[in-house]
């Protein structure tokens, strides 16, 4: 029965569809009724004769006849004789013509007996007289339209009609008022109201044009109207604004709608009209003038009325005006941007003016949309006047900026400030210089005077006198502002050309320092007027002066045009007062107040430059009978004195110094106001120090001792008596011991007993035990500390007998010899090349050497010979900057890394060779494309063996390998070398790196690449051999068989024999994939690359013009002329246009010569847009060679449908479901409709319908568990991790599975992505609490502790996830490697990442739940359920300041993984807002301040694979940008990172202006805040959604794929969308903006 009733409906579909393809297959016609054709006959009958009441006739004499007539048809409406007295015609086909001016047959004709209307004479029927209703109906409209048309009654009139009873004249005046038949409708612009809208600037609103609605006065047309547009009916106050307005014939109207929100241009379809089409009354005639002209209807179709709107479009111009300097004008009370006017011009008429407010903001009034130039008319408070004109383009219901950078007023003149000596008016006198005098100059942002200066100044600067050369030649001292003159203060201001300049406002300036040996008192400042003449003096004070506005820039104004301000000042001076006494020659009695000894005076630096005699004598003195003389007042400065007159037998003063450093009104005490030195001739005992001293960097050298001897260079004496002979050497008696040799104290001081040395002295110092006599001496170093050379070295001195008055702090005179020894240097040479193997092929390109590079690091640590500080630590790396090492040959290109020379050569020279050993190392970082990496590191150890050899070499000749591999091609005994197959190499970008036909003999190439894939195939097989298939199917599995072996027998030892029958074994189980040969082929390549033979059919497509032969250009640098030039020098480069050409034509042939049968080609003759394409050049010559080609045009609209049995079955089922669920759509798939007639007439393909009917009637149902249950289920609290939430997203049968039937996938004993993951969060987890815990931060730590905290955390994160699994196999310990290599780099890259950010990792794996008790973390649902969501945030980063915490999350992600913001919307990816929303709660109770979202992000730990010539830091750092949101503000954005250019550490762009580029993953503050709310809600939808009972295989689909990509439950939930009752969840495609705009709507 159940059977029976499925063929029924089984039947009916077919019937349904027999229907659809017969609508599908035939078409009909429909008639439509258009404008009357009079030249068209139509058909005209006679229907039947009726007869008048015989008592007309009888009552109105008049009647001349007994009156009868015709009942008629004309064109299937009923007919009327028009001339009563006349014959009817006979029935024909005639002609008939349209009366226009007759309006009382066309009313009668509509309103009576057989008219559209019809409604006279209804219910009338002469039946007395033998008339029925129909027949007087006829019979009374028949009589009046003969009225009507001609007036013929037969004699009689409607006057006598009426007295004779016949009552039509009532009719005729009814009639008379009844409305005229519709004449049709339309507008006065025809059948579409066309409207114009013109701007009216006085109501500020736009108004169209007038139209008139010509029809009936009872006709109505009804218009639907623009929401805001309003319809105006002319001559009256009616109007009406939105909704559907009603307008009847004969009405005037127009439109008006407002500027802001203009509508748009609207065409309308179809009005909805009352008025029909044209009632035309018909004259019917046969031609034949005896009879009748009879009168007939139709009714015209109605025209479509429409109307149509242009509308204006407006908007707004706003203009923002900056300062083109906001360095200068930025809380500078002398600028304003407020007040600044500007027009707005249309074709160079103003339209507008707008003025700027104090932010500088100034908006139009509403503007029609098109071009508009902006221009400044008068400038703001400060501002130059901006002569550029800015053009902008007003778009609707937008504001269109005009920005404008202003250039404020400023002095680019500046201040010149000259200083003289108040004497010479000029130059300075003795040692003293006007250089260095210092002038404070304050800057002050407003106008102010002496009087009224504000205490703390805008900008201050100190400024000193340099000297200049004038074009005269003439010196001078000059202090400017700028900063070569600049000895504090603030930044300058500069204007927009960097140019150092003063804005407006007001400056002082006043000397702070004078210039050495000059008095700063008493300084006096002069402004002289250029103009008058009139100078200004100050006095030890500052002058003031404004800096005004002109018309463009400013001026500084000293009095009235000056810029020079002159200041002079007093040099220091002071007397000097010699005494002279002394002994006598030969005499050893002192004689007192020596009279006759003269001294000169002069400066000690003119005499070391001129010589004594040609310097300046300042003064000459004479002592007298006191022995006293005292000088003039000297001018600042050191003086030479020399004793030129010395009295007889007294000895003759050495030359002696003395300086004037004060001035006498500086000295308080009167008796030390004149400068006294005392003469004696007796030599001065005085102190000597050694201070031994790096040459290269001045320090003291304190880490190990020198020794010295001195040697008397003359005769020594003591008050006459002889102390050393010239050449002795000097020794000192301490402690009953003599001592000739002096050594340094120092760290690591050897205590020799004939050296003296003390322990109190400074390291690196000695002070010699006793006092030194007078005299010349030398040094001789015999003793060098290590690390240093210079043994033997020699250094003289000569020690003074003058007694200055001058001493130092003891009283005490010390001299104090320094000498400096060098450092021995260090050298390393490295001569590098390139093996050169006899091969086949040879891809290493060796002529440019420099592409190899290699790392400099310390083997060990190496330390300072000077203090044994640590210069290097063991593997540090080796810089020119940090070592001050020379690069002689080869270039540094990054830190440490050095490449070679292009002939191969690297030479380091001045490398520290530090104390004891230095030991360096060299290794190759970096090689040629095609050679094997050099890994060896290159020791060179150096050893300083004497203290006179300078530089230490160590040289290495070292060879690259270069990569060789060779290739032969045997039958698979492996004994036979097969010959003539095609072997190709292609890297992995598919591009051919080699390719040979095998032969007996091996093939071999030099410069693979290492660490490329390559893939060897067999394009052409050998003849009699099947073809190869590629070898890395083989290969993976070989190495799984071996993995196997190793997994299963471990570290158990066996024989080869054993290992062999294992291998056997194990070699006969694999099955390797094979195409048969006997199976045909298609390959597909282009014309250049294919190298195919035995070809049977050819299909060549796209033989259009510029295609094949293809359009050659000659687009590079070098031109064909010049290569040809190239050519003859040796030098050949890339193809030229002609040999291209040939190659093409070349390649050509080939291919069309190839195929053994058949040669296809095709073209188009449109492309994609329509546009008409050529065919090729060549098919003209095609179509010489062969004039019967056939060829054959596919139209696009031909379409054929190919189906193999299974596809059909498939297909079939789909059209079936679409007929069941939406047949409405089923006639447009024709394939479908084609394919079931077809199975339809096959009796085998029906009986196949009978089982896709039951599997159509079987339809998925799904299954309801109630509330209580899932309640029962999951408890009445759920918590669980936001993925959980995002899983039932995704799938709700899949979340069913999982946490409520806890199904789990079989665990197997391997490591799974999941556990790398796990194994990544642990030792990042680790590291990061380590770097918490220590001294360092992520900026701070060094390498070697980062490498050392990296491999600790990782053996943590192992023992604690599945460690025993890693040890497992040789495999899983490689992948331990990878993953350290990924910790390494990830380490790196989050560290760049934070190298420029203000933003610090505060927590790692942050835990929130339950406990916790956030707000955040708890979901309330219906019934007083609840959800709490789980987390553990991976880290935090966080930049405090005062009043509020920023903080960024960042997820780490093991796999690649994407923010999308249309996953967040429909809960698939919760996670990251959720991590926010619970940190920003948790930061908020630690710190009490505003918490705000910086961004969110998934980092993922990766390893990518980056080409070496992109390998640059900063190209590697962009394939680890994160994905996520970062805050669009400027400020928090510069905060988590200030690039130079693009962002390292997420995908986002800056314009020049700072904003964000518009596709720039940002948003604003409130938007995350938003998103924060909207995902708390999505939550609680979803955890609703559980409760309910929702189980249904429902997963989601979007562009990325589906939950069943990856869904381990696909086997059991039985989900197939071709099911009914299967369906996906589709989700719309929504754009960031589009979601953003969604969730603000529900935020507000």
């Amino acid at each position: 029965m159940k059977f029976k009733k499925w063929l029924n409906k089984v039947t009916k579909i077919f019937v349904v569809l027999g229907m659809v393809l017969s609508m599908c297959f035939t078409a009909g016609n429909t008639n439509t009724v258009e404008a009357w054709d009079s030249g068209i006959p139509h058909e005209f009958t006679r229907i039947k004769s009726i007869t008048y009441p015989e008592w007309w006739k009888r009552k109105c004499p008049q009647i001349t006849k007994q009156w009868f007539t015709y009942m008629c048809k004309y064109n299937g409406q009923w007919s009327y004789c028009l001339e009563a007295s006349k014959k009817t015609p006979s029935s024909g086909n005639y002609a008939a013509s349209v009366i226009e001016n007759n309006v009382m047959v066309r009313k009668f004709l509509y309103y009576g007996f057989g008219g559209p209307n019809g409604s006279l004479f209804k219910g009338q029927a002469l039946t007395d007289d033998g008339l029925n209703e129909e027949e007087t109906g006829y019979l009374y409209t028949h009589v009046l339209l003969s009225l009507a048309y001609s007036g013929d009654m037969c004699g009689a009139n409607i006057d006598d009609l009426e007295r004779a009873g016949i009552g039509l004249k009532s009719t005729w005046s009814y009639v008379e008022s009844l409305p005229d038949p519709s004449n049709g409708a339309n507008f006065s612009t025809g059948d579409t109201a066309k409207f114009t809208a013109t701007f009216d600037k006085a109501n500020m609103i736009q108004t169209t044009n007038t139209v008139s609605f010509n029809a009936s006065s009872n006709e109505t047309v009804q218009l639907p109207l623009q929401s805001n547009v309003t319809i105006h009916i002319a001559g009256s106050s009616a109007q009406q604004t939105g909704g559907t307005a009603t307008v009847w014939g004969g009405q005037s109207f127009y439109l008006t709608a407002p500027l802001e929100n203009s509508p748009t241009d609207y065409t309308s379809g179809t009005l909805n009209s009352s008025a029909k089409g044209k009632f035309c009354a018909l004259a019917i005639s046969d031609g034949n003038g005896s009879n009748q002209t009879h009168g007939s209807w139709t009714q015209e179709s109605v025209d479509s009325l429409r109307y149509s709107v242009d509308w204006l479009d407006f908007g707004w111009i706003d203009l923002i005006k900056k300062s083109a300097n906001e360095g200068i004008t930025n809380n500078n009370g002398c600028y304003s941007l407020e007040g600044a006017v500007y027009g707005i011009y249309s074709d160079g008429v103003k339209v507008d003016e707008i003025t700027t407010d104090k932010n500088g903001y100034a908006k139009s009034s509403i503007l029609p949309v098109g071009n508009y130039t902006v221009k400044e008319i008068t400038a703001s408070t400060g501002y130059d006047l901006d002569e550029n004109t800015y053009s902008v383009t007003v778009v609707k219901d937008q504001t269109v900026r005009a920005n404008s950078n202003e250039t404020p007023g400023n002095d680019p003149i500046g201040i010149e400030v000259v200083k003289n000596d108040a004497e010479t008016k000029g130059m300075p006198q003795g040692d003293a210089t006007l250089e260095g005098a210092e002038f404070t100059v304050k800057y002050y942002d407003g106008y102010y005077t002496k009087d009224d200066l504000p205490k703390k100044a805008t900008r201050t600067w100190v400024i000193a006198t340099k000297e200049v050369t004038y074009s005269t030649g003439k010196k001078g001292y000059v202090a400017r502002l700028s900063n070569s003159n600049k000895v504090s203060g603030d930044n300058f201001y500069t204007d927009e050309n960097g140019a150092i300049t003063l804005p407006l406002g007001t400056i002082s300036i006043e000397e702070t320092k004078a210039p050495k040996g000059y008095l700063l008192k008493g300084n006096t400042l002069n402004v002289t007027d250029n103009l008058t003449g009139v100078t200004t003096t100050e006095k030890d004070t500052n002058y003031v002066a404004q800096i005004t506005k002109e018309y463009q820039g400013a001026k500084l104004q000293f009095g009235n045009d000056a810029n020079q301000m002159v200041v002079t000042e007093k040099v220091k001076k002071q007397q000097i007062q010699i005494f002279k006494s002394g002994y006598r020659n030969g005499m050893s009695e002192v004689v007192k107040g020596l009279q006759g000894a003269e001294f000169a005076f002069k400066l000690k630096s003119e005499v070391d430059h001129v010589g004594w005699d040609n310097a300046t004598t300042y003064d000459v003195i004479t002592t007298g009978e006191d022995g006293w003389a005292i000088t003039k007042d000297l001018p600042y400065g050191q003086y030479i004195v020399r004793e030129t007159k010395t009295p007889k037998d007294f000895y003759t003063n050495p030359d002696f110094f003395v300086s004037v450093t004060k001035d006498t009104s500086e000295i308080k005490n009167d008796a030390d106001k004149v400068k006294k030195v005392i003469l004696n001739n007796r030599p001065v005992e005085t102190q000597l120090k050694l201070v031994k001293q790096d040459e290269e960097t001045g320090k003291t050298v304190s880490l190990n001792s020198a020794s010295f001897k001195i040697v008397a260079d003359e005769d020594i004496l003591d008050g006459g008596n002889l102390v050393y002979k010239k050449g002795e050497y000097i020794t000192q008696k301490v402690g009953g011991k003599k001592y000739d040799t002096f050594t340094t104290n120092s760290d690591n001081v050897v205590v020799v007993k004939t050296e003296y040395t003390n322990d109190d002295d400074q390291k690196g110092e000695v002070f010699l035990p006793l006092q030194f006599f007078a005299g010349k001496y030398h040094l001789e170093e015999v003793k060098v500390p290590t690390g240093f050379i210079g043994l033997g070295k020699t250094q003289s001195f000569e020690m003074s007998g003058l007694l200055d008055y001058t001493k130092d702090e003891d009283g005490d005179p010390i001299y104090t010899v320094k000498v400096r020894n060098e450092q021995p240097k260090a050298q390393i040479k490295l001569n590098k090349t390139v093996a050169d193997l006899d091969t086949d092929v040879d891809l290493v390109d060796r002529s440019d050497l420099s592409k190899i590079q290699f790392v400099l690091k310390a083997k060990e640590n190496i330390y300072s010979p000077v203090d044994g500080s640590l210069m290097f630590a063991k593997d540090d790396v080796i810089t020119t900057e940090n070592s001050g090492a020379i690069v002689n040959s080869g270039t540094e290109v990054g830190n440490g890394v050095y490449a070679l020379s292009t002939d191969g050569h690297l030479d380091i020279s001045n490398l520290p060779m530090g104390v004891g050993e230095a030991q360096y190392y060299l290794q190759e970082v970096k090689t040629l494309d095609g050679c094997v990496l050099d890994t060896t590191k290159y020791d060179a150890v150096f050893k300083q063996s004497d203290y006179t050899t300078k530089t230490y070499i160590k040289s290495f000749d070292v060879e690259n390998l270069t990569t060789d591999f060779e290739f032969n091609k045997t039958d698979v005994t492996g004994d036979k070398e097969v010959e003539g197959a095609q072997l190709t190499i292609t890297d992995e970008d598919g591009n051919v790196v080699d390719q040979w036909i095998s032969t007996d003999k091996v093939h071999s190439i030099e410069g693979l690449v290492v660490g490329k894939t390559y893939t060897l195939s067999e394009t052409v097989t050998a003849k009699d051999y099947v073809k190869a298939t590629e070898y890395r199917q083989l290969y993976e599995l070989l190495i799984s068989l071996i993995d196997k072996i190793v997994m299963i027998f471990g570290e158990e030892k066996m024989t080869i024999k054993e290992l062999g029958e294992i291998m056997d074994a194990g070699l006969d189980s694999l099955g390797l994939g094979v195409v048969p040969l006997s199976m045909d082929q298609v390959v597909l390549g282009d014309l250049k690359r294919s190298r195919l033979h035995e070809i049977k059919v050819l299909f060549i497509t796209g033989m259009n013009d510029g295609k094949i032969p293809p359009n050659l250009e000659d687009r590079g640098i070098i031109s064909d002329d010049e290569k040809e030039l190239l050519k003859q020098y040796g030098i050949t480069l890339s193809q030229n246009l002609l040999e291209q050409s040939m190659e093409d034509e070349f390649y050509m042939y080939m291919a069309f010569s190839k195929p053994t049968e058949e040669l296809y080609f095709s073209y188009s003759l449109t492309d994609s847009d329509g546009t008409a394409l050529r065919p090729s050049v060549l098919q003209k010559n095609l179509s010489c060679l062969f004039p019967k080609l056939n060829r054959k045009k596919y139209p696009e609209e031909e379409k054929r449908y190919y189906f193999n049995e299974e596809d059909s079955r498939e297909f079939l089922l789909q059209g079936l479901l679409q007929m069941k669920h939406h047949p409405e759509q089923i006639k447009k798939n024709k394939a479908f409709l084609m394919l079931a007639n077809y199975w339809d007439q096959y009796s085998e393909k029906k009986k196949d319908l009978e089982k896709y009917g039951q599997y159509l009637e079987e339809s998925y149902e799904e299954p309801k568990l109630s509330e209580d249950l899932m309640e029962e289920l999951y408890g009445k609290e759920i918590s669980g991790s936001v993925t959980r939430l995002e899983r039932f997203a995704a799938c709700p049968y899949q979340y069913y599975c999982i946490y409520g039937l806890e199904l789990k996938e079989r665990e197997e004993y391997k490591i799974r992505p999941m556990d790398l993951g796990n194994l990544f969060h642990k030792a990042l987890e680790t590291f990061s609490k380590k770097v918490k815990e220590s001294d360092y931060s992520w900026k701070t730590i060094p390498e070697k502790v980062q490498n050392e905290y990296i491999s600790e955390a990782l053996q943590t994160a192992m023992d604690e996830n599945l460690g025993d699994v890693f040890y497992s196999s040789s495999r899983n310990q490689y992948k331990i490697k990878t993953v350290e290599r990924i910790m390494r780099r990830t380490i790196g890259v989050l560290r760049a990442h934070l190298k420029n950010s203000e933003f610090e990792p505060d927590r790692f794996e942050l835990h929130f739940g339950k406990q916790e008790r956030l707000r955040e973390a708890e979901v309330p649902l219906s019934n007083g359920r609840k959800m709490f969501l789980l987390g553990t945030i991976d880290r935090v980063d966080v930049c405090e300041e005062d009043d509020r915490v920023l903080m960024r999350v960042i997820d780490y992600k093991s796999g690649a993984k994407k923010f999308e913001m249309e996953d967040f919307y429909y809960g698939l990816e919760l996670q990251l807002i959720i991590y926010m929303n619970a940190a920003e709660e948790i930061y908020h109770k630690e710190t009490e301040k505003e918490v705000t979202p910086a961004g969110v992000f998934y980092y993922q730990l990766q390893d990518p694979i980056v080409k070496a010539d992109h390998a640059e830091e900063e190209s590697l750092l962009k394939n680890f940008r994160m994905s996520g949101m970062a805050n669009s503000d400027g400020d928090i954005l510069n905060k988590l990172e200030a690039p130079d250019g693009d962002f390292l550490s997420m995908p986002v762009r800056l314009k020049k202006s700072g904003e964000p580029y518009k596709n720039s993953p940002v948003m604003g503050t409130q938007d995350f805040h938003y998103m924060g709310g909207y995902a708390k809600r999505k939550a609680a939808e979803l955890g609703g959604r559980i409760y309910k009972g929702e189980i249904r295989p429902r997963p989601y689909r979007n562009k990325k794929g589906t939950a069943c990509d990856y869904c381990p439950f696909a086997d059991v939930c039985g989900f197939d969308v071709k099911l009914p009752g299967y369906e996906y969840q589709s989700f719309q495609s929504l754009s960031v903006e589009e979601v953003l705009e969604k969730i603000r709507e529900e935020g507000e």
